[in-house]
């Protein structure tokens, strides 16, 4: 019978009790990752998230959602910088291990850090949920195709809504098993606050979008106050729902304005491969939900 793996300096946490049969190097080597000060940012959104589950006054497995959406974002963090790097194969490796092609105990140690991250998601995600999960990823992969090819500032606007709540339909899949029973508001609020977060995001970052040439409409003032505007509302919309939530949406957006710089992607060419696109889709939907 296999035993939890057991790490240094550290208490036995979830993963570590329910995925013992990753073998140690592979643990090894995600918890590496996972304390690089670099993924900070990342490593704070799933108590945000947790926090957000506890204003609906549900039973969940606390412990359970923390450590699948940890796992969720780091990967996401990681597919990002992979990308950013130039790092090729990014979108393959990914959809290999989707795909269960597992990294397998005598490759962990020569495996990329993506490929890693993404072995410890699909170790989260139950068989019967294996296939929803792949949709969605696809779903948002489309949706970035989409904006990018936008030719004016609402067909954007659309496009980047739709783009949040795929993404964050991944993340309620993705805990869903945690919860004592589904819950349809939970996941349709979800999915809007990943809208907004969405919208949010491209308030911040859609003028250095323009200038790296991601854009293929041309950013006026016009055009950004449209942005701003339907920002506004998107948001106003979600809070009249939910008015508690106002806090953790405003910190949300600081910690979002707080991690600009690490996160600016650089100006990619636009003949470079779709993996761009997915790796786009990963940041700037899913790591803007909350």
């Amino acid at each position: 019978m296999l035993s939890p793996l057991s790490l240094p300096r550290r208490s036995a946490t979830w993963s570590e009790i329910f995925l013992p049969s990753v073998n140690p190097e592979l643990w090894r080597r995600y918890q590496t990752i996972l304390d690089n000060p670099r993924y900070s940012h990342f490593r704070r959104i799933p108590e945000r998230i947790v926090r957000f589950l506890d204003s609906f006054q549900i039973d969940f497995d606390r412990k359970a959602v923390h450590e699948q959406l940890l796992a969720h974002y780091l990967f996401i963090a990681v597919v990002d910088d992979a990308i950013d790097s130039g790092q090729e194969g990014v979108a393959q490796t990914v959809f290999d291990r989707f795909s269960n092609v597992a990294v397998g105990s005598n490759s962990a140690s020569n495996a990329s850090d993506v490929a890693i991250v993404t072995e410890i998601l699909t170790r989260h995600i139950e068989e019967d949920n294996r296939m929803p999960m792949l949709r969605a990823l696809q779903r948002a992969h489309r949706e970035v195709i989409r904006e990018r090819a936008a030719r004016s500032v609402g067909a954007y606007i659309k496009h980047r809504q739709a783009l949040g709540r795929a993404t964050a339909k991944q993340s309620y899949l993705l805990i869903r098993s945690a919860l004592n029973e589904p819950n349809r508001e939970l996941c349709c609020l979800m999915e809007e606050i990943g809208a907004v977060g969405c919208l949010i995001d491209s308030v911040i970052d859609i003028g250095e979008d323009h200038r790296s040439g991601l854009l293929n409409f041309d950013l006026t003032a016009g055009t950004y106050a449209m942005l701003c505007f339907s920002t506004a509302m998107t948001g106003l919309r979600v809070l009249a729902k939910r008015p508690s939530l106002v806090f953790l949406l405003a910190e949300a957006v600081f910690d979002n304005i707080k991690d600009r710089d690490r996160a600016q992607a650089p100006a990619i060419p636009q003949a470079e491969s779709l993996t761009q696109p997915i790796a786009q889709s990963f940041r700037d939907s899913v790591v803007r939900q909350l």
